[in-house]
């Protein structure tokens, strides 16, 4: 069996190789991190209340279409009264 001698890494070569290894670790634990507050969302958003819920969507209406909250919440606890007269 024939050994291949590899030479030795120089500082700047060990200083890179570091420096790599930091940013692959930063980057691993952004991504860890990332993950873990989706599902910390997922986790929060599952134990809303229904009113809570109805609250984000009318929320998130545009502001110059939004019907009342008590008309909007009304409608979408009794769908088949139809849309809201002033959405």
């Amino acid at each position: 069996m024939t050994e291949i001698a590899l030479p030795e890494a120089s500082p700047r070569d060990r200083e890179v190789q570091h420096v790599v290894l930091q940013l692959v670790e930063a980057y691993a634990f952004a991504e860890a991190a990332a993950v873990l507050n989706a599902r910390l969302r997922e986790i929060e958003s599952g134990r809303r209340s229904q009113i809570e819920r109805v609250f984000l969507d009318w929320c998130a209406l545009p502001a110059d279409a939004r019907p009342g909250f008590l008309t909007y919440a009304h409608h979408r606890r009794s769908p088949e009264l139809g849309r809201p007269a002033d959405q």
